[in-house]
């Protein structure tokens, strides 16, 4: 089975679009903290067109300064879990190709 996409939103606003490493790659369930395998960002860029303004969603490293591909967040810090839409996920899976 592959693994899904998902965007998490934490506590401070950030929206991040991730794969949830499962089985033994992942923490234990009833720990404090989760793994996120290679964590983009999702910046929301406002444009300016002649039709008027417009939202351009750009997706960036999360961690820039690190070699890290697997990142430890607490679970206290997410909001919520959800589903990314197919789209979102194309573009995910698109980007990491070349993550390194």
């Amino acid at each position: 089975m592959k693994p899904e996409v998902k965007i998490i939103k934490l506590i401070n606003g950030d929206d991040i679009v991730t794969v949830l490493p499962t089985g033994d790659k992942q923490l234990p369930d009833n720990g404090p903290l989760i793994r996120l395998d290679k964590p983009l960002q999702i910046k929301y860029i406002p444009q300016i067109t002649p039709m008027g303004f417009r939202d351009y969603i750009a997706l960036i490293r999360w961690t820039n300064y690190t070699g890290d591909k697997i990142i430890t967040i607490p679970k206290d810090k997410i909001m919520t879990i959800t589903n990314a839409s197919i789209e979102m996920s194309g573009n995910y899976k698109l980007i990491i190709q070349n993550y390194d």
